[in-house]
């Protein structure tokens, strides 16, 4: 017996090593049989570590006991592939090495999230049907337990909305479908005889999408925020990119010889390296009357930005946002207006580049005047922020905007 899950997972994985090294010639070959039968004792074995392990954790000799009898029936299954690569040619010894990892690698995962208390249905449903057809009961079995699973957290989530807005009530909508649709397919598909580990593995993304989901009105509109100032922050990144680009572009233009005898004596340039150069972008040198847009715009651009960290730092030193509550309507219609705000600073950013249209840049530019200005009007933490620092922000804001123009 192993002295811990981690002696049992180290087994495991290194069984797959004895691939690495050629069978001796054997008269004692398995037959097709015999490795469907060690396939079984795999499946079950991992179906009681499904069933006792699930949102639960038993004691450590028990959790030992379970893990070494699947380290053992791996080891086995894994030895008969083995010892079938002693009559193999090299597409048949791949193919017997692709079957171990397929039993294997799903079994380091259950081993490693056993002792976790998480819910290991999935795991177990994805081993036991993978390519091959468990008997009609079992498989009635199997799904009854993931769509009591599936139930139960769809209910919690439920329960949730009770005291959420809008906002979180979507959340929370897209939690419970990331979970629900990869179990959905993973039943679908669990009588097919198919690979059921990819949608196992969707089933995880969705569980490890949890701990990083909002919960409360208050963290959902924080997040909510926060995606927006990091698309803002993309952008002016970007723009700070593209004039120093341009920047460079003129000291160069600036200070490099003219010689036009030289100039008029090379070679003209081959198709190829033409196709080439073709593929990167080059809008040209801008004008100083463009590079003047492109500052202004940065700085129409950081003004949005300084209001919505602002409005964030407030929101998170503010009261929890009750259901119902006037606060949280308003920071509803924030969020809503800082999601155009996001398209606008895309736009404003996109025009940047030479050559620009000067009234595609103006009507940008003016989009993220005026939802800056009228979300600053709108302040839902006046009281947060200060009077004085709502009327920087917006003289500061205003400033920008001229400057631009």
């Amino acid at each position: 017996m192993a002295s811990s899950l981690s002696d049992a997972y180290q087994s495991i994985k290194a069984v797959l090593d004895i691939f690495k090294q050629p069978h001796e010639p054997t008269a004692d070959v398995p037959s097709k049989q015999t490795l469907l039968q060690a396939a079984e004792k795999v499946k079950a074995d991992a179906a009681k570590i499904g069933l006792m392990c699930s949102n639960s954790t038993p004691p450590e000799d028990q959790l030992i006991s379970l893990a070494t009898a699947l380290q053992q029936s791996c080891v086995a299954f894994c030895i008969l592939c083995h010892t079938l690569t002693a009559v193999a040619g090299p597409t048949l010894r791949q193919e017997l090495l692709k079957l171990a990892q397929s039993l294997v690698n799903p079994c380091l995962m259950l081993v490693k999230e056993m002792s976790s208390g998480k819910d290991l249905k999935p795991y177990v449903v994805g081993l036991m049907c993978s390519n091959s057809t468990p008997p009609e009961d079992q498989l009635i079995s199997l799904a009854t337990a993931l769509q009591q699973s599936c139930v139960a957290f769809c209910i919690l989530c439920h329960t949730l909305t009770a005291v959420a807005g809008p906002t979180l009530r979507q959340e929370l909508l897209k939690l419970a479908q990331s979970l629900v649709n990869p179990c959905l397919m993973l039943v679908k598909e669990m009588s097919s005889g198919k690979d059921l580990k990819p949608y196992v593995g969707l089933i995880w993304d969705g569980v490890s999408a949890v701990p990083k989901s909002s919960f409360d009105n208050k963290t959902c509109m924080f997040k909510g925020l926060a995606g927006v100032m990091v698309v803002i922050k993309d952008t002016s990144r970007e723009l700070e990119e593209l004039k120093a680009d341009q920047q460079q572009q003129q000291q160069q233009s600036e200070y490099e010889p003219i010689d036009s005898s030289s100039s008029q004596q090379q070679p003209p340039q081959p198709p190829a390296a033409a196709a080439v150069s073709d593929l990167d972008y080059d809008g040209g040198e801008m004008s100083s009357s463009e590079m003047q847009l492109l500052e202004g715009s940065m700085q129409l651009i950081a003004a949005a930005a300084d209001v919505l960290k602002a409005f964030g730092k407030a929101l998170l030193q503010g009261p929890e946002l009750q259901l119902g509550s006037e606060s949280l309507d308003s920071w509803e219609s924030c969020l809503f207006h800082s999601r155009h705000l996001r398209r606008a600073v895309e736009d404003l950013g996109a025009a940047m580049y030479p050559p620009q249209d000067v009234e595609e840049v103006a009507g940008a530019a003016q989009a993220v005047f005026e939802i800056t200005e009228l979300m600053i009007d709108e302040c839902p933490c006046g009281d947060q922020i200060g009077s004085e620092q709502l009327g920087t922000l917006a003289a500061a804001l205003t400033a920008a905007h001229g400057g631009g123009s």
